[in-house]
């Protein structure tokens, strides 16, 4: 069922952001998701550590990101729904203030896909784009 992987995980972030995110990136995990680091990353998106703790920690536990929000590049996003709904193993927020935008972060075993968009793309086109990388790469 594993199809064969063929790309690098640096072309992987560039099939997200040709498919309209401003930044990707790929993390991945070796223990179940309890930690992950950055296998790939698009230029100019820095995350750092304690960023992608909260948000990948927000599929276990959500009070974190649900109270204070989730930062990335130093960006403060709030998550639209109260509590954050998570299905399909992913979960999205938003911004309505400067930069306008959001970003979806979509999980699967091994590997966690993270999207960042502007206005310029709508909120299920990004989680389309997103969970289909997702799915490709799952198998």
């Amino acid at each position: 069922k594993n199809k064969e992987n063929k790309m690098s995980w640096s072309q992987y972030v560039d099939a997200l952001t040709n498919a309209g995110f401003t930044s990707a990136a790929v993390l991945g995990t070796q223990d179940g998701g309890n930690t992950y680091s950055l296998y790939a990353i698009s230029n100019g998106f820095n995350i750092s550590e304690s960023e992608i703790n909260v948000l990948l920690g927000t599929f276990k536990d959500r009070t974190t990101a649900q109270t204070n929000g989730i930062r990335l590049n130093g960006v403060k996003y709030i998550p639209s729904l109260n509590p954050i709904q998570i299905e399909d193993d992913k979960f999205y927020c938003g911004r309505i203030t400067n930069p306008v935008g959001g970003f979806v972060v979509a999980k699967s075993n091994t590997l966690a896909l993270l999207g960042v968009y502007d206005a310029n793309l709508q909120p299920g086109q990004a989680n389309t784009a997103l969970l289909t990388n997702r799915d490709f790469l799952s198998g």
